[in-house]
């Protein structure tokens, strides 16, 4: 996958495959310095200042997100010659960098382009997407970015990007709850107990709308690809095989809109948005324990392994798609929530076989957040999935049944 950077609003985004594109791309005054791109001709040698002097670049682009161009020259502040720099090690500084010296932890990706006559210099291209987190601190200063690159922000700039981020994650929770009216009035709206689910994007600006790079392809067919293994839960995302109509992205169903099944458990929506958010709404987490034979009469019933199994897919699938489809190698917000839980059981109680005390889930409600970038969710997404999910297992008293677990197909393994 050719990686792609993000050079403000109006750009079109920069994806180069080689040296000489960069080359091109600097001739053009594409690459010009501002506020969204940062140019250098080398990094210095490893040193306490250097680094320091490292991170505070990295830490001002992380406000809006952008990219540091190492390699080529920096004419004030338009792109000069493309001359390459020394890359051996240079990309695991810069990470180290990122991690140790900027706070919170900056995580970034780099991109090495290497000169056709030396192999040994190259051009490096950091990508700093815009961070749920900014701004970051380097040294007890915050950094940010003006039209001549990096400065350190005022007291006034700080209070106003922290009410900013405390802002956006009150409102998270709500834009959760209205997951169902996103993907719209015709599709789950029925009474019963229903998951949802949302994953949004530090920044909205970072590829092409979804309807555009899908075109006419059905989202089943990218499921496919993404999820490895056959779900043991349904419905599940490779259930989905009605195509949706939506006004906002691309949207796909397990039922038809014009028969659907009476019963909400059997029902599963998705929509990825054309401002890369995904949404899903499904009813499996909680449904009747009789709901294979007699479903009206069953008892409601918790079934932790339909909740982290549609979790765990969905993330690898947001993972599958900010890898291969619309490149974002960035931090994502993402949430679960499940309503009337009130006085509910895990299944586990019902069934004989399971031995313990098991407990009914005190609250209405259940909401579960955490923040994850593509790389973890791509390496680790169990690990995001028990973060989501661990402490509504726990107040069922059913975790040690399912977690820790690394992989799709051990999912519930720990019940046998």
């Amino acid at each position: 996958m050719t990686e792609s950077f993000y050079l403000g609003p109006g750009n079109t985004r920069f994806a180069p495959s080689s040296f000489q594109d960069v080359v091109a791309a600097a001739e053009s005054g594409l690459l010009n310095e501002g506020h969204w791109v940062e140019l250098k001709k080398a990094v210095p040698p490893k040193s306490p200042g250097a680094n320091l002097e490292l991170a505070k670049d990295l830490a001002s682009l992380s406000v809006d997100g952008g990219i540091m161009v190492i390699g080529i020259e920096d004419k004030k502040g338009a792109a000069g010659a493309v001359t390459g720099t020394p890359i051996d090690g240079l990309a695991s500084r810069i990470d180290a960098t990122a991690l140790a010296k900027v706070h919170p932890p900056l995580t970034v990706v780099t991109t090495i382009l290497p000169h056709a006559d030396n192999l040994d210099t190259g051009v490096i291209l950091v990508n700093v997407p815009a961070s749920v987190s900014a701004p970051h601190m380097v040294d007890g200063t915050y950094w940010g970015r003006g039209d001549e690159g990096k400065r350190p922000l005022s007291d006034v700039e700080v209070r106003r990007l922290l009410t900013l981020e405390q802002g956006r994650s009150e409102k998270f929770e709500k834009r959760l709850y209205d997951v169902a009216k996103v993907i719209g009035g015709e599709q789950l709206q029925h009474t019963g107990p229903a998951f949802n689910f949302l994953a949004e994007p530090a920044s909205t600006t970072y590829g092409a709308p979804v309807t555009e790079t899908l075109g006419q392809g059905h989202l089943l067919q990218w499921f496919s690809e993404a999820v490895p293994h056959q779900a043991k839960w349904s419905p599940s995302l490779l259930s989905l095989q009605h195509r949706v109509p939506h006004p906002d992205g691309v949207s796909a169903a397990s039922f038809n809109l014009s028969a659907r099944s009476a019963y909400y458990w059997d029902q599963l929506s998705v929509l990825i948005g054309d401002d890369g958010c995904w949404y899903a709404r499904g009813g499996s987490a909680v449904s009747p324990i009789g709901s294979s034979s007699d479903p009206n009469d069953g008892i409601a019933v918790f079934r932790a392994g339909a909740a982290i199994e549609l979790t765990h897919a969905l993330l690898i699938s947001i993972a599958h798609f900010a890898n291969n489809k619309i490149p974002f190698q960035g931090q994502w917000t993402i949430g679960v929530h499940i309503n009337q839980l009130s006085g509910i059981e895990p299944v586990e109680k019902h069934i004989g076989r399971f031995p313990g005390e098991f407990s009914a889930y005190p609250r209405e409600q259940y909401i579960g957040k955490t923040i994850a970038t593509t790389d973890e969710m791509t390496s680790n997404p169990a690990q995001v999935t028990m973060r989501l999910l661990r402490r509504l297992l726990r107040a069922m008293s059913v975790e040690h049944y399912y977690f820790p677990y690394s992989d799709f197909k051990d999912i519930g393994k720990g019940r046998h």
